[in-house]
């Protein structure tokens, strides 16, 4: 057996003595003579004027957007001691982020996480990172040099009305720095604990007059899990990675820009095999094979009165596994125009076209037919943002329709508002619908797996099969929130909402089971069939809080709580799965000193509520960062992560893949910039 968390909590109180506790002392600011000038790279002013694009497909400033947003900056990245972006995203309050393994994570926003979670769109530089195959992501191999990132923009809700189906939930854009302000060489390496071994390199010039580039390389190979018998789970993996950008100046209102991505990788896994017969469901290991490679150009005009931008991807992936082979190749074209209409109307239009077409390679546990197939999606939208009180009030208005393979003709319409009575608060509200649309698995799988059912006398195998009349999930969301600036030092962000789902997928019994009679084995099969069975809601609280009490000191706080309840369809029963396997609650502490002698030191706790439905319980988790400077050009880091060395699970997976445990990590990095 794989190692098992403690007993699931022993009461609220212990885990909010916790969480206080550790707030009080990752809050305790050390004390010395003189305060150092120019030490975080955005003050706390500075950090409400950021501006974001992921809301409204334009700049605008974070303390007025209608959304739940949170936006990671690169200070935010790097002191944070991450080595991928999974880990930077536990930064965000109301993103439920789990380590399976060793390389697998669990990422959704505000409920029904998984390894194949379907309700979060992620885009990196505009190219999504969803594949068809389940709706989701790959996150093992979603990944670039985390340096040259220039924030994260993290939408918790839907945004489809822009970005189209599957930004239901969430929307995460990351969005990379310009070539022109990548000159030069940065060069980073580390290891130790997890990280057996890492290091990246990028380099920047310029195009003459009119631009610039920036190339890069990096390679990490980080160790497995800790599984069975304290040993090594076998899951250990090792990725390379290349790529480009190029900007360039093309006339005074014209840019271009250009980039691409390489990638080949090495992972392991660990699965044990449904079967009936015990003897045969042995945890085996074995390697995923995984590659890709991406071209990106977007050419942006500016007008007089607004802005005209288009852009077309490529891309390509390819994952060989035991479970099942996929070979894929996307093309992506979408065009945007902004514009004035008046003094109080900004309007904007736009459309978007993909074709995905893949090659499965089929195995006896997982098959999808036909194995080759081409879908199609494409949508317009239209958005109207009325400034009904100039700088005060104003009226978002838009909608996204879509067409796509599997369900044809799908509406998302969202609403919002925002009021500013001042440049120190806001008050925001939205009402949006969004779409899941079925992916390729749900419309044509066949999956063999057993059933775990102590009712039943013999041991009870299920064969699943796929449904091209299954429609798509649907969402309809009412959320609103405020922001305040408070003291001049503190910014608080809360938000609330209400999702009521419609139409969710489920699997449900399509005939009676059959008695199979293979010696020595004895056992039934029960034939599901993909349907739209289930319905419920969902509401939530999200709040954060910073603090900068001095020029040297930064402290953070945030927490997420959400009470899920969904029911059958047609009966009206309840259906608790999906509920009992997110946590109620999820927290953190923050705090970030920048010392005299360019010394800085970060810490961060964590606490996650337990999922019964996992038989997994809460768990606390401390990381602490320090870091020195000897000379500007170089940095030296030392991060523990889980310091306390508390060996827990965070998510259990499907389709048989063994989960790992979490153990204290230790490493050093040193990074260079010429």
């Amino acid at each position: 057996m794989p190692v098992q968390n403690r007993r699931p909590r022993r009461g609220a109180r212990r885990s909010t003595l916790a969480f206080t506790a550790a707030g009080i002392l990752l809050c305790a600011a050390p004390a010395f003579a003189q305060t150092p000038r120019n030490v975080m790279r955005l003050s706390l002013e500075e950090l409400l004027d950021v501006e974001v694009t992921s809301v409204s497909k334009k700049e605008e400033r974070l303390m007025g957007s209608a959304a739940a947003i949170t936006v990671i900056t690169q200070d935010d990245l790097r002191r944070s001691g991450a080595t991928s972006l999974m880990e930077v995203l536990r930064l965000v309050p109301g993103l439920q982020v789990a380590r399976i393994d060793s390389n697998k994570y669990a990422i959704s926003a505000r409920g029904f996480n998984g390894r194949f979670a379907n309700k979060l769109l992620v885009l990196l530089d505009g190219r999504s990172l969803y594949t068809p195959l389940f709706s989701g992501v790959f996150w093992e191999v979603q990944d670039t040099m985390l340096e040259d990132i220039e924030r994260i923009e993290v939408i918790r809700g839907p945004g489809a009305a822009l970005w189209g189906a599957n930004a239901v939930n969430g929307v995460i854009n990351i969005v990379t720095k310009s070539a022109t302000a990548t000159r030069g060489v940065v060069a980073s390496a580390g290891a130790g604990g997890d990280e057996r071994g890492f290091g990246a390199v990028r380099y920047g010039g310029g195009v003459g007059d009119i631009g610039a580039y920036r190339v890069y390389g990096k390679y990490f190979s980080r160790a497995g899990s800790i599984g069975t018998a304290r040993r090594a789970a076998g899951d250990d993996w090792n990725v390379a990675r290349g790529g480009f950008r190029i900007d360039l100046d093309l006339s005074q209102r014209d840019g271009l820009m250009v980039s691409g991505d390489i990638y080949e990788g090495d992972i392991g896994q660990v699965t044990a095999p449904p079967s009936v017969t015990p003897s045969l469901a042995a945890a085996t290991a074995s390697r995923v094979r995984v590659s890709g490679a991406n071209v990106l150009g977007r050419w942006q005009r500016t007008l007089a009165e607004g802005q005209i931008s288009a852009q077309f991807y490529v891309d390509r992936t390819a994952r060989s596994e035991s479970l099942l082979r996929e070979d894929r190749q996307t093309a992506d074209l979408a065009f945007d125009h902004r514009m004035r209409l008046g003094r109080r109307h900004e309007f904007q239009w736009g459309g978007s076209a993909r074709v995905t077409s893949d090659d499965i390679g089929n195995t006896a546990l997982v098959s999808l037919w036909p194995a080759s197939r081409r879908d199609h999606i494409a949508g317009l939208f239209v958005q109207d943002e009325i400034a009904l009180v100039p700088d005060r009030f104003r009226l978002v208005v838009g909608t996204k329709v879509e067409k796509n393979s599997y369900t044809g003709w799908e509406v998302q319409p969202n609403l919002r508002a925002s009021w500013t009575p001042g440049e120190r608060s806001a008050l925001w509200g939205a009402v949006s619908r969004a779409v899941r649309m079925p992916s390729r698995a749900e419309s044509d799988m066949r999956l063999s797996g057993v059933l775990n059912d102590p009712t039943s006398p013999l041991p009870v195998a299920f064969l699943l099969t796929g449904s091209p009349d299954v429609q798509a999930e649907s969402v309809i969301v009412t959320e609103v929130g405020y922001r305040v600036r408070a003291f001049d030092r503190v910014f608080v962000d809360v938000t609330g909402y209400v999702n009521h789902y419609q139409d969710l997928i489920s699997y449900s019994p399509s005939g009676l089971p059959a008695l199979v009679i293979d010696p020595p084995a004895m056992y039934l099969v029960a034939p599901l069939s993909v349907t739209n069975g289930a319905r419920g809601h969902a509401t939530g609280l999200e709040t954060a809080v910073t603090w900068e009490p001095a020029a040297f000191w930064r402290a953070s706080t945030s927490w997420g709580w959400i009470d899920m309840r969904l029911r059958d369809q047609e009966t009206g029963e309840i259906a608790d799965d999906i509920g009992r396997v997110t946590p109620r609650y999820q927290g953190m502490v923050r705090s970030m000193w920048t010392l005299p002698r360019r010394v800085e030191v970060d810490a961060i706790y964590y606490r996650v509520g337990g999922m019964p439905g996992h038989a997994i319980a809460g768990y606390n988790r401390v990381d602490v960062r320090a870091a020195w400077r000897p000379i500007p050009a170089l940095e030296l880091s030392l991060t523990a992560q889980n310091l306390f060395d508390q060996r827990y699970l965070e998510f259990y997976s499907t389709l048989g893949e063994v989960p790992g445990a979490r153990q204290r990590s230790v490493y050093g990095k040193a990074t260079w910039r010429f």
